[in-house]
Order: C-alpha cells, then structure tokens, then sequence
C-alpha cells in the first residue's frame, strides 16, 4: 500500500515539473513595502490609495517572478480586511484574482491545485516588539495560540497550506514578520 502512496505523490511531483508549479499568493496590506501607517490600509482614509499602489506592485512583481520561474498557473486571494483592496483592472493579467467574504477556513486550499504559497505584504502578530502594524486580525486580539504556540496571520496560513501538503516557498513582509515566519520554520532560507 506504500508504493502506491509514494507512486501517487511521485506522478504529481512528475506532473507538477512538466507543467510548472501552481501558485498561490495570499496578500496582506500591512507588511507592503512602503506602508507604514494605519491610513494606507484603511478605506477612506487619506493615504488609502497610496496603500493599494504599493500592494499591487508588491503583488504584480510577484506574479511576474512566478511566471519567470516557470509557473504554470497564479492565483492571488485579496486577504485584506474584506477582501476588496485588489483593483482587477491592475493585476497583472496572466493571475486569477480571487475576491469576496467569507473566506472560506481552508482558505481555497483543500483542493490542493496548488504547489507552493507565497505571503505577499503580511505583518507581525499582535504584541511582536518593533512590528511595524502588528496585529492579529484586529486591534483586539492579544494573542492567538496554535498548538499551544503564539501566532500570527502568516503563522495560520501556513499551518493551513501545511495541512493540505503545500509549502510557503515565498514571503514579504516587515523585518519582524520574516523573523516570526523564520521562527516557526527554521530551516527556511534567507536572502542575504
């Protein structure tokens, strides 16, 4: 019964190689590059359209390196807050845009049509010391804890990919949020 489990997972690995890789991107505002301040990310606030430029240049390079790379396919789910910050009119056209609450728990994952994960824009977790942004899913979450264990936003999605077999291969964020996705996966390269 092992060989064919190990025979299955060989045929999709094969299958995934010839094609190129399925990727997902799970965006976040907080950790773009170039935000810093709750009125980037906050609709009607005065600095909100600055805050979703930057997000889909983050967004759009990222597209573009996965395609680069060989991808054969890019989904991105709009994770911020209500999931409507994403223009479709300026995502870069070869990717799927996936828009709407509420977002399912296994976060479009389970049917495992996807071979790696990128975290586009995340934050740290509610209470990280010099965490630019830093929350929980709100202001007012504390702490939340997997296993026992404090977590944030990239934290949750990546238990979720876990779960369903699929790596993050890929994150941007703010300095305090790689430290806590380098915590929970020590063996992660770095960019130097």
């Amino acid at each position: 019964m092992r060989w064919i489990v190990w025979l299955v997972m060989w045929l999709a690995a094969a299958q995934a190689a010839e094609r190129g890789p399925r990727i997902y991107i799970v965006t976040d505002m907080e950790g773009v590059a170039g935000v810093n301040s709750w009125e980037q990310v906050t609709v009607g606030e005065r600095r909100y359209e600055e805050g979703r430029r930057l997000l889909i240049g983050e967004v759009n390079a990222a597209i573009e390196g996965a395609m680069e790379a060989g991808a054969s396919e890019v989904a991105v789910w709009d994770g911020h807050g209500g999931s409507r910050h994403l223009s479709v009119e300026l995502l870069d056209a070869r990717a799927h845009l996936i828009q709407g609450t509420p977002t399912p728990a296994d976060y479009y994952l389970s049917e495992k049509r996807f071979e790696g994960v990128f975290i586009i824009g995340q934050h740290a977790m509610a209470g990280t010391k010099n965490g630019l942004l830093a929350h929980t899913q709100s202001l007012r979450v504390k702490e939340l804890t997997l296993n026992g264990k404090p977590v944030g936003e990239l934290g949750q999605v990546a238990a979720i990919a876990g779960h369903f077999g699929i790596p993050v291969v890929l994150l941007s964020g703010d300095q305090a949020a790689c430290d806590e996705f380098l915590a929970l996966q020590p063996k992660g390269g770095r960019w130097r």
